[in-house]
């Protein structure tokens, strides 16, 4: 559901969608990595991507794997020592606490408070949402695209 990662302690804490939590000895920027390379591409080549589709620079959210959808963004720039990987496809919703903080509730109805204004995931929620809407509007294009010059070209071999 989430990954909390410290770079003091170098260390990662991975939340899972049953609750459970595993600490891992390796920077969260790696692990992210290693999800990304399990579905075919690369961190960097998924953030080139999305930056170059949204028009980004900062708060860079990462999808993972195009067919579930799944896609983490962080509440913090990477710079700072702690930071939150939320994973958009298993939350519910979201509710302000106090002007620092907010609930985020989970589809398997966990919730966590998390040390992030409630604006700063609704910001994060809408990137993630339009580059897989971009995503979906590429691939149909794409598929056109391809039909219609397999159609033209059936129509030549016709005329011949």
């Amino acid at each position: 559901m989430y990954i909390r990662t410290d770079k003091r302690r170098k260390d990662t804490l991975l939340v899972f969608q049953d609750g459970s939590d595993q600490k891992l000895h390796i920077n969260g920027l790696k692990l992210l990595d290693h999800f990304c390379y399990a579905h075919g591409s690369s961190l960097e080549g998924r953030r080139q991507a999305i930056m170059k589709t949204l028009g980004i620079m900062q708060k860079v959210p990462i999808l993972i794997d195009e067919a579930t959808r799944e896609m983490y963004f962080p509440l913090f720039d990477l710079r700072r020592t702690i930071n939150y990987w939320i994973n958009e496809r298993y939350i519910e919703s979201v509710a302000p606490c106090t002007k620092k903080t907010c609930w985020i509730r989970f589809l398997n109805g966990r919730e966590f408070l998390f040390p992030a204004d409630v604006r700063v995931v609704k910001l994060q929620r809408k990137r993630c949402a339009l580059y897989l809407a971009k995503l979906e509007q590429k691939r149909v294009c794409y598929e056109q695209d391809v039909l219609s010059i397999f159609a033209d070209e059936k129509r030549g071999n016709q005329n011949e």
